[in-house]
């Protein structure tokens, strides 16, 4: 035919076959660095709030999303406090700085405080 590259529906169908293993490589490769992260910010993190981290998915979900927030009841594991939680969240913020940006609501209802976790990009 006229005009049409010689093999080209051929030449597509292997270039975008080949596309598609370069991104399955370096998909896995990035998984793998970000296990590393995970591992990194869990034990950078106060001991104390490991079990929250992982039973409220913050550290998955940043990776999802980029952020997410929660309410942190007082007196609810690990946290007691609104001075406790605070504390806690600063030790938090300090191990993380550069990371994921940490925001507490400096306005707390009663009984409970909103935090929200945003990666830094």
């Amino acid at each position: 035919m006229a005009g049409i590259e010689p093999r080209s529906i051929g030449v597509s169908i292997l270039r975008r076959s080949s596309l598609v293993i370069e991104l399955a490589r370096k998909l896995k490769e990035q998984e793998r660095l970000d296990k590393e992260v995970i591992v990194q910010l869990l034990t950078a993190a106060p001991e104390p709030l490991w079990k929250w981290l992982k039973d409220e998915c913050v550290i998955s979900t940043l990776f999802e999303h980029g952020m997410t927030s929660f309410t942190i009841a007082f007196n609810e594991r690990p946290f007691g406090s609104i001075e406790d939680v605070r504390n806690k969240i600063v030790l938090l913020q300090r191990a993380w700085v550069g990371v994921v940006e940490i925001d507490l609501d400096n306005d707390p209802e009663s009984h409970r405080v909103g935090v929200r976790f945003k990666a830094i990009f």
